[in-house]
C-alpha cells in the first residue's frame, strides 16, 4: 500500500507492539483481531476482523489457526492488549468445492482469498524482519549445496533407533558446495541439526521445509553441524555456510 509522504511519520513498525517480556504463549479460545483494508474500488476503507484461536500447530512453522477469519496474507494479527501475535498466511481458507456428473469432487477456486485465518506466530516471522537485504536482488543469500531432500519413514525411524524423532535422506550434493567441503555424501541421513534431534512432524513432506528454514535464518559464513547416519553409523559434520553464486537476476547484460 502506497502512503503519502506526509503521512509516513505517523508509521510505527511493528515491533513497537511487542510485550516487554517477549514473545506471547498463544493460548486456545484467546481473541485475536486486526483491522482490514477493502480493495481500492472501495477506497480501501478498514473494518474489523476477530475470533477466537482453535489451535496452534506446527506446519512446519509454529502457526495459530482461528474459528474465522482473522487477517489478510502478509498482516499482522493482536491479541486485546494490542500486543503483536503474527502476521496472516494464505494456504489454510476454504477452498470451493464442484461436484456435478462430470466434475466429482474437482477443486476449483480459494473462497475469499484476501483473508484467513491461520496466522504464523511472532517468534517464527520476527526472524525475518531484522534480515533487511543489502541490495535489491535479496541477498545475503546462502549456499548450503544439497538437492533432493526426503523424509525418511516413521517405519525406517524406528528401525534406525531414531525414537521419536526423525531423519532426512540426501539425495544429492552439489560438487564445490559446503556441503561437500564438509564430507557429506548421497545417501547420508541427516538426523540433528547443531545437536537438535529432527522432530517428527506430519505430514512427513514438511521436515524438508523445517531443514531449509533453520538453515536460511543464518548468514553466510556462520556454521552449523550437522548429524547423520552413514551406514548406520553416526558422524559429526561442521559447515561453513557460503554466499551463493550469482543469480540469473544478477547477471550481466549485453545488448
Amino acid at each position: 500500500m502506497r502512503v503519502a509522504p506526509e503521512d509516513r511519520s505517523g508509521l510505527r513498525p511493528l515491533t513497537d507492539f511487542l510485550p516487554k517480556s517477549g514473545y506471547i504463549i498463544l493460548r486456545v479460545a484467546e481473541e485475536v483481531w486486526r483491522i482490514g483494508l477493502r480493495k481500492k474500488d472501495e477506497e480501501f476503507r478498514p473494518y474489523y476482523l476477530g475470533g477466537r484461536v482453535s489451535m496452534v500447530q506446527e506446519l512446519p512453522q509454529l502457526t495459530g489457526i482461528a474459528l474465522d477469519e482473522v487477517a489478510g496474507p502478509g498482516l499482522p494479527v493482536f491479541n486485546r492488549q494490542g500486543e503483536f501475535l503474527g502476521l496472516g498466511t494464505s494456504g489454510c481458507g476454504e477452498t470451493a468445492i464442484i461436484y456435478s456428473q462430470r466434475r466429482r469432487g474437482e477443486m476449483s477456486v480459494l473462497i475469499n482469498p484476501d483473508e484467513c485465518a491461520a496466522f504464523r506466530l511472532a517468534s517464527e516471522v520476527l526472524l525475518a524482519v531484522d534480515r533487511v537485504p543489502t541490495n535489491p536482488y535479496g541477498r545475503p543469500l546462502l549456499w548450503f549445496g544439497i538437492d533432493g531432500i526426503n523424509p525418511v519413514d516413521p517405519e525406517v525411524a524406528e528401525f534406525l533407533g531414531l525414537g521419536t524423532g526423525t531423519g532426512l535422506v540426501i539425495s544429492e550434493v552439489l560438487t564445490g558446495s559446503p556441503a561437500e567441503t564438509a564430507g557429506l555424501l548421497p545417501r547420508d541421513i541427516i538426523v540433528a541439526l547443531d545437536g537438535v534431534p529432527l522432530p517428527r512432524l506430519k505430514p512427513n513432506q514438511v521436515m524438508t521445509a523445517y531443514l531449509q528454514r533453520d538453515i536460511l535464518r543464518r548468514l553466510p559464513g556462520s556454521e552449523l553441524t550437522l548429524t547423520g547416519l552413514r551406514d548406520r553409523q553416526e558422524i559429526e559434520l561442521p559447515i561453513t555456510l557460503a554466499s551463493a553464486s550469482k543469480t540469473p537476476q544478477e547477471a550481466d547484460r549485453h545488448y
